[in-house]
């Protein structure tokens, strides 16, 4: 098995059927052996039926795209973003640990030792603002900073009374600052195309609260 391993080693993930198949064992003892081989912490259990070596994790664990190759792995059609995308952009200031994905396929929560990966279904309508890149051969796709705002305020309970009483910014603690001229025209044209009440409140009502006075004047000019 330790020469198989080695052959492994240099892949960012392989498959229980992949070393059935490179193995003359049966599928049983396959099982059996991987089960050993996690627990040896020679190999990482990703999820079911997908594993890493956990020597390719000690080599690329500290690479910035790392959590995204591994939320691609276990999902394919999925993207990083709301959480986990505002708080690599620091607009949310209180830390949260699971990585959190949106995906066209079914909601699901998948807890490894590397992360709890977090996976919300979104309609095909709303299913874009991400750009894909490409590590070990992997497409891995992240949501840009617009996207990833609209997305954690679509799937988050809003309260009406508090968006007519209250600044969201402000309750949430977010921290905009940074967001340009075209990052607010990106949310804009994503809330238009939910076509949701609840959006276009939350909207509003960043218009109304973001800048003094209530005008949302610097909202459409980035001044």
């Amino acid at each position: 098995m330790s020469k198989l391993l080695n052959q492994l080693t240099s892949l960012p993930y392989f498959t229980a059927q992949a070393v059935m198949q490179l193995s003359d064992n049966t599928p049983k003892s396959v099982l059996v052996m991987l089960s050993r081989l996690v627990k040896q912490n020679k190999i990482i259990r990703l999820k079911k039926g997908y594993y890493q070596t956990y020597e390719f994790y000690l080599i690329h664990h500290r690479e910035l795209y790392f959590k995204n190759l591994i939320s691609n792995i276990i999902q394919p059609y999925s993207y990083l973003s709301k959480e986990y995308v505002l708080q690599q952009n620091q607009v949310l200031t209180e830390v949260t640990h699971p990585v959190t994905a949106v995906t066209s396929k079914n909601t699901q929560s998948i807890n490894n030792p590397i992360a709890i990966f977090d996976y919300f279904h979104l309609q095909e309508n709303l299913y874009d603002g991400y750009k894909i890149t490409y590590h070990h051969n992997i497409a891995c796709a992240k949501a840009n900073i617009s996207k990833a705002l609209f997305d954690y305020l679509y799937f988050r309970s809003v309260p009406d009374l508090l968006l007519k009483t209250s600044s969201l910014i402000e309750e949430l603690r977010l921290n905009l600052e940074n967001f340009t001229v075209l990052d607010w025209k990106l949310f804009e044209k994503y809330v238009i195309q939910a076509d949701s009440k609840k959006m276009s409140a939350i909207l509003n009502n960043i218009k109304k609260h973001l800048y003094p006075k209530g005008t949302g004047e610097k909202y459409y000019s980035g001044a």
